[in-house]
Formats: structure tokens, C-alpha cells, sequence
């Protein structure tokens, strides 16, 4: 019988069995190592991790929650509403003074509903979205951090 020269070839069978020495000591204890064993330093450390990682996560909160505001205040600037119209203006001018120098007035288009969509706005709640992907970022990083 001839054999198909496109089937793969048998694999080689090892003349000893595999071993433990054969694979890495971090992955044969697990991703973290050992943890029955670990020290009160590391367990500290990892308590340290853990609270800075809180913190971190928690300081995100601020830019997610301003960056939310943000676009409800473009959603409201671009639909004409005569009954809260004087508060919008208003909160229109308390997120002016946050908006950098270089992006005052950019991409501010007229609506066809009579209002107007504030494009600096919406770069800046783009931009505090960004930072908050950041600092979850980072602070997953911590969290997730091996004893060395």
C-alpha cells in the first residue's frame, strides 16, 4: 500500500514518559504558585495591592460619572426645550469653564430640532471615557499582579 503524500506523518512516540520537569514550575503550582505557603510579606503585599486597586477603581468613578453627564447635557443642548431651556444654558456654562482652550467652540453645529450639538462636549466626554478605560485599566493590572 502506498502511502497519500499529503496525510501528515505519524508523530514520533517519546522513548520515556513526560515528567514534572518537563513543564514550568509556575504553571505545575497554578498561575499564582504556591499559596499555602506564602509568607505574611506577600499576603501583606497582596493586601496592598488589593487596596490600591480599590482606590484606583474607585477614583474612575469620577471621570465614568462626568463623562455621563457630559453626553446627557449634548442630548439636551441639541433638543430644543423651552421649559428648562434657562438650566441647560446654565449647565452649558459650568462645563464650558472644564473644556480646554483648544477645543472651545469646535464642532458646535446647529440642529434641525432648533438646538445645537455641542461637538466640544462630546470630545470632552470621549476624552474623560478614555481616562476612565485608563485608571479600570491599571487598576486591574494591580489587582492581577504575581508574587515574585
Amino acid at each position: 500500500m502506498r502511502r497519500d503524500p499529503v496525510a501528515p506523518a505519524r508523530p514520533a512516540v517519546p522513548s520515556e514518559p513526560y515528567s514534572t520537569d518537563d513543564v514550568p514550575r509556575d504553571r505545575r503550582q497554578g498561575r499564582g504558585g504556591n499559596r499555602r505557603g506564602s509568607s505574611a510579606g506577600s499576603r501583606a503585599s497582596r493586601a496592598g495591592r488589593a487596596t490600591a486597586s480599590a482606590v484606583i477603581g474607585f477614583l474612575a468613578l469620577a471621570p465614568r460619572v462626568a463623562a455621563i453627564g457630559v453626553c446627557a447635557l449634548v442630548v439636551l443642548c441639541a433638543l430644543p426645550m423651552t421649559s428648562v431651556r434657562l438650566m441647560v444654558v446654565n449647565a452649558c456654562n459650568v462645563v464650558d469653564r472644564f473644556v480646554p482652550d483648544v477645543l472651545a467652540g469646535v464642532l458646535v453645529y446647529e440642529t434641525p430640532f432648533g438646538g445645537a450639538f455641542r461637538g466640544d462636549f462630546a470630545l470632552l466626554a470621549l476624552g474623560l471615557f478614555i481616562i476612565d478605560w485608563l485608571l479600570v485599566k491599571v487598576a486591574y493590572a494591580i489587582w492581577g499582579e504575581e508574587d515574585e
